[in-house]
């Protein structure tokens, strides 16, 4: 059974480590000559601290300074090694401790990987998110997503402005406690969106330019829509909505409707209002 064992691990691809209380490396898996460049008998015996990334023996400390926790359940954390041609090499490491008597570190046996794909992955998407974030915040309309909870996730700074709500106050809150819309004819809430999104997967708008009141109590004409987020299933996991402020837009059309049957020097109604009303009464 030994045996067995010892076969497997020589012939991993991922290399077998045991590292004792001093952090010196007892033995390690032939693995390390295709991903580290070393040959094992170079590495047995050195401390492995003397090969790790500055910034990255944080993790190493962490795990001695937490050994209670990693007797039964592993640990497993990321981080930058030395290769041979002395460039660093990500990796991740799955371990376990074994204390001795007196509750010290005997011995660390763990697995690792090659994780330079998934880092340069990682970074990728962290750096697509980022980006994304940035475009968010520059845009003129107000962009809020919410999880299927109606909880806001994502919300931007011209959504900020309109709601008159700091990021951390609104985040995580229900939707309708930050985004106060009322029928400007009623005054009454109007019927939520999202709530129709989140069923019907669908998107929605509202054509009726409701108004949205701030938490500073301004009042802002708004044209908003939503559509829905859905996962790799096509389940809905959740909703984007876009808020466009229109109160310039609504006031300018007003001050030319009014001027249109107004007189400009009077102020009174003029003759277009009056064969307008005429008509309008022709037809009832």
């Amino acid at each position: 059974m030994k045996d067995d064992f010892i076969h497997v691990i020589e012939n991993s691809g991922d290399i077998f480590s045991k590292v004792n209380g001093n952090a010196e490396i007892t033995y390690i898996s032939p693995a390390c000559r295709r991903i580290l460049g070393y040959e094992s008998a170079e590495l047995t015996g050195k401390n492995i601290y003397s090969f790790v990334h500055p910034d990255d023996l944080i993790y190493f400390d962490e795990v001695a300074k937490n050994k209670e926790n990693f007797i039964k359940s592993p640990f497993s954390f990321s981080y930058r090694f030395l290769r041979k041609n002395l460039s660093y090499i990500w990796l991740e490491t799955n371990g376990q401790i074994i204390l001795d008597n007196s509750g010290n570190i005997s011995e660390i046996n763990s697995f690792t990987r090659d994780y330079s794909r998934h880092k340069a992955e990682e970074e990728n998407l962290y750096n697509e998110k980022e980006y994304l974030k940035a475009t968010l915040r520059s845009i003129t309309e107000g962009v809020v997503s919410v999880n299927k909870e109606s909880k806001i996730t994502m919300i931007n700074d011209s959504a900020l402005r309109l709601t008159g709500f700091s990021y951390e106050n609104a985040i995580n809150k229900p939707f309708t406690q930050i985004l106060q819309i009322y029928n400007e004819a009623t005054g009454f809430c109007v019927i939520d969106l999202v709530d129709k999104v989140l069923l019907t997967g669908k998107p929605q708008k509202d054509d009726e330019n409701p108004i949205l009141k701030s938490n500073d109590g301004m009042l802002f004409t708004i044209y908003y829509s939503v559509s829905p987020i859905k996962d790799k299933q096509g389940n809905v996991s959740g909703a984007v909505l876009i808020i466009r402020d229109i109160t310039d837009e609504k006031a300018k059309e007003s001050r030319i409707s009014y001027l249109n049957f107004h007189d400009m020097l009077t102020d009174l109604y003029n003759r277009d209002f009056f064969n307008v009303e005429l008509k309008r009464l022709d037809t009832k």
